[in-house]
């Protein structure tokens, strides 16, 4: 995970226990927005999109983070967001949206240096990119972020090959969408789950020939209101696979849906009015106890 220690000092820390024990990593004099896993020749590495520009930063003790040039033309570019996957064939790709609306950046090559080219969505402001897989296909959307009272433009989608080339380009997912900026995309096979602003979490089915955003009712889907006919904006989303379970974060708190994303419940709460609930393998441990006498 990344944090920001001040406006302009972010930090990495790092889970080698599935997120039970967390050890900082490193400390950088810039703003990170994003980062993801890449393997290079069996070691993981992690990729920091940043407002400095797109970095590498291996596991190993003492490493220093390495700059990965993406335009030669602009060496000192920003990058908002970034992602990394697989194709069947083998091949590992690397895609960053770049600040300033320049587009999304992409490599068949594991983001190594100079290996990227711009592929698209110049003068967008995208806010997420992730990648869905559904069975051989692999698919690279963009969440647009939207400013002010602005309803937003919803998701483009890219198509993956073995090759660089699509002629298809990218598809815009934009029907029904009234949310504001996307946040974050999480998908369960053919559905993609968008976070938003204003709306909560809205989904597609992108199987369907011409797909619409499905939006929840505000009043009953159990996410916090901000405002009529308005929800809390949710940060985060994500979908387990082969499951129907979704879960959904935002400043006041985390929130799961066991039906697919039709309705959530806090999950996230510290405080019990009638019971306490442990593990299954856990016992109640009396500590010490305190007394006092008042007559």
């Amino acid at each position: 995970v990344t944090t920001k220690v001040s406006p302009h000092i972010s930090s990495v820390k790092i889970s080698r226990d599935c997120g039970q024990t967390w050890i900082a990593a490193q400390q950088f004099q810039f703003n990170i927005d994003d980062i993801a896993w890449v393997d290079r020749e069996g070691f993981p590495y992690l990729l920091l999109a940043s407002e400095k520009g797109l970095y590498e930063l291996s596991l190993q003790k003492k490493a220093v983070p390495v700059q990965i040039l993406v335009d030669t033309k602009l060496p000192e570019h920003g990058f908002r967001a970034v992602t990394v996957s697989s194709t069947l064939g083998g091949r590992t790709f690397v895609a960053a949206a770049g600040y300033e609306n320049k587009g999304v950046y992409l490599s068949f090559e594991g983001g190594k240096s100079g290996s990227f080219q711009n592929i698209g969505l110049a003068g967008e402001l995208i806010e997420v990119l992730s990648v869905q897989h559904k069975g051989p296909h692999r698919y690279l959307w963009a969440g647009i972020a939207a400013p002010g009272s602005d309803q937003g433009k919803g998701c483009f989608r890219w198509t993956f090959s073995e090759s660089a080339v699509n002629p298809e380009g990218w598809k815009a997912y934009s029907k029904n969408w009234a949310a504001g900026g996307c946040r974050s995309l999480a998908f369960q096979g053919a559905f993609a789950l968008a976070a938003s602003y204003r709306l909560g979490v809205l989904r597609l089915n992108s199987d369907l020939h011409n797909p619409e955003w499905e939006t929840l009712n505000a009043s009953e889907c159990g996410l916090p209101l901000r405002d009529v006919g308005k929800l809390e904006t949710i940060d985060a989303v994500a979908g387990a696979v082969n499951s129907n379970i979704i879960m959904a974060g935002g400043i006041l708190g985390v929130y799961r849906s066991l039906d697919s994303g039709l309705h959530y419940a806090k999950c996230s709460r510290h405080e019990f009015s009638d019971e306490v609930r442990i593990p299954p393998n856990w016992l109640f441990y009396s500590g010490t106890h305190e007394i006092e006498i008042s007559s």
